[in-house]
């Protein structure tokens, strides 16, 4: 019979595999030692200082354009209530219109390149017309400077918003007049070819000359004339008058010394006297 050789001891598999269990442990050896689970981040936990960084970046942004979409609906509004009085305070023109004597006046272009004034906004104030030597067929219009300045002054303020604000007509266009300088003086920082101060002239005294050379009519300032009639024929002018605190105490004409005959350079008393009625007839 053949002898079979001794069986060797297997070799336990390593889930078989135990570490020797001391004594002193208190370990049941069917319960598994078990790794630690690596920890996940749940929804719950905090956010990162990036990511709350990049919050609040995106929370002042969406702030920012909600402000600037309503100053821009604001401003909106307030150049809408400028081109609201633009069009009710148009001038209706008046052929009769005349500048005071001694006033400051300014022309149509140089109103519109200095100040910025539209021919919209300028038609709200009253102009007299003159001959356009570059222009025959486009008349020139000399407006009242003092005029201008307020045109340009209530402008500033509406487009600000300071005509809802309850001023005084004085402090609206005081404080407009402020803004527009403040800006005049912003674009020449930045454009310094920009011109600094307006081209205007002023009115002056036209004399009239009598037949006469040793006397001298003057007009009072302010005054213009206009076209005398009887039966539709042209028999002289009627001196008009306005309102002038500077006018010279010495001036008082009466209704006789207003007209003036066709064929004079004064306003006679005498001629007037055979004309019909002349205050009807202007």
């Amino acid at each position: 019979m053949e002898r079979q050789p001794p069986a060797q001891p297997g070799t336990p598999s390593k889930r078989l595999r135990k570490r020797p269990i001391s004594e002193d442990e208190d370990v049941d050896p069917a319960t598994p030692t078990k790794k630690p689970r690596t920890q996940r981040i749940s929804p719950s936990t905090p956010k990162t200082p990036r990511i709350l960084k990049a919050l609040r970046t995106l929370s002042k942004t969406a702030v920012k354009k909600a402000e600037a979409a309503q100053r821009a609906a604001q401003r909106q509004q307030w150049k809408e209530a400028w081109t609201e009085w633009v069009a009710e305070s148009a001038w209706i023109k008046d052929e009769s219109y005349r500048q005071k004597v001694g006033s400051v006046e300014i022309h149509r272009t140089d109103a519109k390149t200095y100040y910025r004034l539209t021919t919209e906004e300028l038609n709200t104030l009253p102009y007299r017309e003159f001959e356009n030597e570059h222009n025959p067929a486009q008349p020139g219009r000399s407006y009242a400077h003092e005029g201008v300045k307020m045109l340009v002054s209530r402008k500033y303020a509406t487009l600000a918003g300071l005509h809802d604000s309850g001023l005084t007509e004085r402090e609206l266009l005081r404080r407009g007049g402020k803004l527009f300088d403040e800006a005049k003086a912003d674009g020449l920082r930045k454009n310094p070819n920009t011109p600094g101060r307006p081209k205007i002239g002023k009115i002056v005294r036209i004399k009239k000359y009598n037949d006469s050379p040793a006397r001298t009519e003057r007009r009072p300032p302010g005054s213009w004339e206009t076209p005398v009639r009887a039966n539709g024929k042209l028999v002289g002018y009627w001196l008009n008058l306005q309102f002038d605190p500077e006018a010279d105490a010495d001036v008082h004409l009466t209704d006789a010394d207003r007209f003036r005959p066709l064929d004079s350079n004064v306003y006679d008393r005498q001629r007037n006297a055979s004309v019909d009625n002349p205050i009807l007839q202007h």
